[in-house]
């Protein structure tokens, strides 16, 4: 334990999994993971926009990791991009021409219905356009 301050490995517990790695986003794809008992899950989307085509980010609950019989998501949740907040919501739209951004969901393992997944859609953008995604849940301990 460190002696100034508390670290986050020492009262987060985290587990993370690479959902998409460099997909280019020509054809529209759904992935997802089946939560553990984690309370957040942060669905972390790196975007690299190299065509003027919207990218558009949706979240789903399904019947496994593919998306299998998807289902919106009941409530909106946060949403930040490049660390500043967005309007609460299920759906982003990455519509800048150029450039790398982070998109970050914050969703509360409590809307996903048991034995459900949390998945990420994106609809046909371009395959210019490479989206990379992580899921990372999060669950606070005093350990």
């Amino acid at each position: 334990m460190s002696p100034y301050r508390t670290l986050i490995p020492e009262s987060l517990k985290t587990a993370d999994r690479d959902v998409f790695h460099a997909q280019a986003t020509g054809t529209a794809d759904y992935k997802g993971i089946l939560p553990a008992k984690s309370d957040v899950i942060y669905v972390t989307c790196i975007v690299t926009m190299a065509e003027a085509t919207d990218l558009v980010l949706t979240l789903y609950t399904a019947d496994d990791a593919d998306g299998t019989t998807p289902v919106a998501l009941t409530e909106n949740v946060p949403i930040y991009k490049d660390d500043v907040a967005q309007t609460a919501a299920k759906t982003f739209t990455v519509s800048d021409n150029t450039g790398n951004f982070v998109v970050v969901f914050c969703v509360p393992s409590i809307i996903v219905p048991t034995d459900k997944y949390l998945c990420i859609h994106y609809a046909n953008s371009n395959a210019a356009n490479i989206l990379s995604v992580l899921m990372i849940e999060d669950s606070y301990y005093n350990g």
